[in-house]
């Protein structure tokens, strides 16, 4: 049919503007409320895949084989899967999510590159199943959706596997697609890198709204050419995310230091609001992952019986330990100040995350409310 066209019906190319029409709808990970649709204009994903394929972040050659264990429905398998394209490697789909068979997978395809969620790297580090493959032929895994434990970051990751050559996160969200990785052949513990070329980034401080400078934690603004339209049909939600003046409002809390480094801390919609303080969740879940005992953690803001928000623990501990929540509560009192102090913990089977790794704290909350109230 092709070779019987003989190309009369061409009219030349449809007459849009790439950066008004819309390209792919993708939908809010509803972490912290309702999933929302968001279009991204055809504009926006060129933008984004020409940042990506730079030599600095992800750029990849034809010898590359890279996995990615994201949904596929997840907007940065779709990003990842256009710079894989563009750059002529081979990119390796599993039919779906199970970790013995994404370590089969590795053992078999021999992939270079491994786009790992959070609860993947996690498990990578403490199942013993792993001894059982052939997983040398990873040089490199990169992750993102949720930001590493410090206790089980980069450093200690390329420890546990040596032959690994590097361990970066990236950064970004539904709202803005990737913004941000850790440069090739850096090693930046906790970082999720430097903001990609057209961008921009101020740090603003949730009380007062002025701009804070480096090293000084505060909500992340972010502006750039690859960041949405908009929500679908939705102006008011859209002018609460996009200001006037085309700031992205991230919803994330972080800082970025001296050099540009950018680091991430807690989404604001998670941060516990006690005596007048703001206490970071995640601050309090490292901790918890400190102690021997400890395999997850997850903390959240429960109103105890003075209508005040207050944190409270939930770990999963390793095979074969045993510890009372009380020595836990202690551990943590003991190392931070008193607004961040658990008033109460209670161990658990697993902590419910959702496919990308993030913990879902609404589940726990809910829980916790059922049980307990």
């Amino acid at each position: 049919m092709i070779q019987d066209d003989d190309g009369l019906a061409y009219i030349g190319p449809p007459k849009v503007n790439p950066k008004e029409a819309p390209l792919i709808l993708t939908f809010s990970s509803g972490t912290t409320g309702l999933p929302k649709a968001i279009v991204h204009t055809h504009y926006g994903i060129i933008v984004s895949t020409m940042q990506l394929t730079h030599p600095t972040t992800l750029k990849f050659s034809w010898e590359n084989i890279v996995l990615s264990t994201y949904p596929l429905c997840h907007l940065g398998t779709f990003l990842i899967l256009n710079t894989v394209i563009k750059n002529g490697a081979s990119l390796i789909v599993a039919p779906y999510y199970h970790f013995e068979l994404v370590l089969e997978v590795i053992a078999h395809h021999k992939p270079t590159t491994v786009f790992a969620t959070v609860a993947l790297v996690y498990k990578l580090l403490m199942d013993q199943k792993v001894q059982d493959f052939d997983l040398t032929s990873v040089k490199e895994i990169i992750t993102g959706a949720a930001p590493l434990n410090r206790e089980a970051n980069e450093e200690v990751i390329m420890k546990k596997f040596p032959f690994l050559k590097s361990v970066r996160q990236m950064y970004g969200l539904s709202e803005t697609m990737i913004l941000s990785i850790v440069e090739k052949g850096s090693v930046l513990p906790n970082s999720v890198g430097k903001l990609f070329s057209s961008n921009e980034l101020k740090v603003i401080d949730v009380t007062t709204g002025a701009t804070l400078g480096p090293n000084e934690c505060g909500e992340i603004y972010v502006r750039g050419e690859q960041v949405m339209k908009g929500y679908l049909n939705n102006p008011k939600i859209t002018s609460e995310t996009i200001t006037a003046d085309g700031w992205c409002v991230t919803g994330d809390y972080g800082y970025y230091d001296s050099e540009g480094n950018l680091y991430i801390t807690d989404r604001i919609k998670e941060m516990i609001k006690t005596e007048f303080h703001q206490v970071s969740p995640t601050e309090i879940e490292s901790l918890l992952c400190s102690h021997p005992a400890v395999d997850d953690a997850a903390v959240i803001g429960i109103v105890d019986s003075s209508l005040e928000e207050v944190p409270r623990g939930y770990v999963v501990l390793k095979q074969g330990c045993k510890v009372e929540p009380a020595e836990l509560i202690q551990f943590v009192s003991d190392r931070v100040s008193h607004p961040k102090h658990l008033r109460g913990l209670e161990v658990l089977d697993k902590i419910p995350r959702s496919e990308m790794g993030k913990i879902q704290r609404r589940t726990l909350q809910k829980y916790y409310y059922q049980n307990y109230k």
